[in-house]
């Protein structure tokens, strides 16, 4: 009598099919395989198919649940995957009808020298080699007793590391390489699923991924040992390493990928938002010290749902002034003049009168742009008209945040107390504390540094006036745009102030 093992959509399962009597203990069986979609990290993603030319190890045995005897039933047979079904580089064989059987699957396929304490090592840069697929079915199957599923699931864990940099380098630096000090080596229990971490922790290298998250410059990513204890992560740009020891463990756990966001430059390395997904489900986890943020940065809610960022563009704490941007700028620069203002259309005509971009088109206060008593502007008005293009806050931090527009800063106005401080958490910056009124949210608050504003080279009113930029210049002339400007001893106001001149930028995002 003879048996056959049938691979369904999802799992592994061993299907039993009469035919002739047994010549003595049972039965023979053979392998027909078919697969549906399983989770099984690649370079591309984590859920993907089997692929044709993978391979699957395959062990049965009789006795005991918890104890792989020196002889088996099926003695890690090899199947191969042709894009639709398996195929056993031997047969697999019943001992019995009777006995109950216990089954052990591995991919991809390995050496393995004990079930219970195998070692194990990573190879950085080879997803494929590094990753370990383990199912198991040992609650007893006979060949009587219907389909055998074995189930497969994830014993590496996963980590990925996004990037953003500072302005410190002036576009995007290269990134000789970027490690995780962690163990690559383990011992594995395959009955249990268990991975232990052992050896001493080193250099871990991830790989770069051509596509880079959205939002990020950067994104590297690579397998894990699961294990505790991590907390360093080292990037190498020229001839500085970024280090970034976080405040406790980097969880790296089993079937679950790990995601650390980080901000790099200026002989800093800084953390944004920790997560960490399961492959399928993608539950949230967020860890400790480690910022919760978006795409690495901090916020708060003031009260209408609206994510106003901790920091200004270009810092990474709240006291610090981060970079000057002029209106409609996206990369920061030493030098505010008309001059080097992208959007001048320098042809001799008088420069406040003669902007290329966001053109006011309403009366005919821009008179240059009236010939013929045709407006020939493009009539926009807010960086919105663009998608963004031209905001500091979406290029610098990518979407969704973007700058307040005005009325974004008039609630913010109208719904805080505000207070000016010379000493902002010991830190001896001056600037205006924000607090929420809104009830449900009066222990929120912002603080915006006293940055001042940049013309030219020169910095003016740095330590008295916070100058920011909104996303408008809907007020009457192309040449400026509106900004929000208090001190300690003027009210909040809204103002319109040059377009060339370099302000802050305090991002939001819905």
């Amino acid at each position: 009598m003879k048996k056959y093992l049938i691979l369904f959509a999802g799992f592994f399962t061993l299907a039993g099919c009469l035919k002739d009597p047994a010549p003595s203990q049972g039965g023979d069986i053979t392998v027909q395989a078919s697969i549906g979609t399983m989770t099984k990290v690649s370079y591309e993603g984590d859920g993907s198919a089997f692929a044709s030319g993978d391979r699957i190890a395959v062990y049965a045995w009789t006795g005991s649940s918890t104890e792989v005897p020196a002889t088996r039933v099926v003695d890690g047979v090899v199947n191969t995957f042709d894009g639709s079904a398996w195929t056993p580089a031997s047969l697999m064989r019943w001992k019995s009808e009777t006995d109950a059987h216990y089954f052990l699957g591995v991919s991809p396929v390995r050496s393995i020298s004990s079930f219970t304490e195998d070692a194990f090592s990573l190879t950085p840069g080879d997803f494929t080699a590094s990753d370990l697929l383990i199912a198991t079915n040992i609650g007893g199957v006979t060949a009587s007793g219907g389909p055998v599923s074995l189930g497969f699931s994830h014993a590496m864990a996963k980590l990925d590391v996004n990037l953003n940099f500072r302005s410190q380098w002036g576009s995007t630096p290269t990134v000789t390489s970027v490690n995780v000090t962690a163990k690559s080596s383990a011992s594995v229990n395959y009955l249990a699923k268990a991975v232990t971490a052992t050896g001493t922790a080193a250099a871990v290298s991830l790989t770069a991924l051509e596509s880079p998250v959205s939002g990020f410059a950067r994104s590297y990513s690579g397998l894990q040992v699961p294990q505790s204890g991590v907390r360093q992560i080292i990037v190498h740009i020229g001839d500085t390493d970024f280090v970034y020891q976080a405040g406790e463990d980097i969880p790296l756990v089993p079937g679950k990928v790990t995601t650390v966001n980080l901000v790099v430059g200026r002989d800093k390395i800084v953390p944004g938002s920790m997560t960490i997904t399961d492959w399928v489900s993608g539950e949230p986890f967020f860890s400790g010290d480690l910022l919760e943020g978006l795409n690495g940065h901090e916020y708060v809610d003031m009260g209408n749902g609206l994510k106003w960022a901790t920091c200004n563009v270009g810092a990474v704490r709240p006291e610090e002034y981060g970079d000057f941007y002029a209106w409609a700028e996206s990369e920061t620069k030493d030098d505010f003049t008309s001059a080097s203002y992208q959007w001048t259309l320098n042809n001799g005509v008088d420069i406040y009168y003669n902007i290329l971009k966001y053109t006011y088109a309403d009366g005919k206060t821009d008179a240059i742009w009236y010939q013929g008593g045709e407006f020939v502007g493009d009539g926009k008005t807010s960086y919105a008209d663009y998608d963004y293009a031209d905001d500091a806050a979406r290029q610098q931090w990518g979407g969704p945040w973007r700058t307040p527009t005005v009325a974004e800063w008039l609630w913010l106005v109208n719904n805080c107390t505000w207070s000016w401080t010379t000493d902002y958490n010991g830190t001896g910056v001056s600037g205006k504390i924000a607090t929420s009124n809104v009830p449900g949210f009066t222990d929120n608050s912002l603080f915006f540094p006293a940055a001042g504003y940049k013309n030219g080279s020169s910095i003016s009113n740095r330590g008295d006036y916070c100058h920011l930029w909104s996303s408008e210049n809907n007020y009457g002339f192309s040449f400026v745009a509106a900004e929000m400007a208090f001190s300690s001893s003027t009210p909040l106001n809204f103002d319109t102030i040059t377009r060339f001149y370099g302000l802050s930028v305090r991002p939001v995002a819905d």
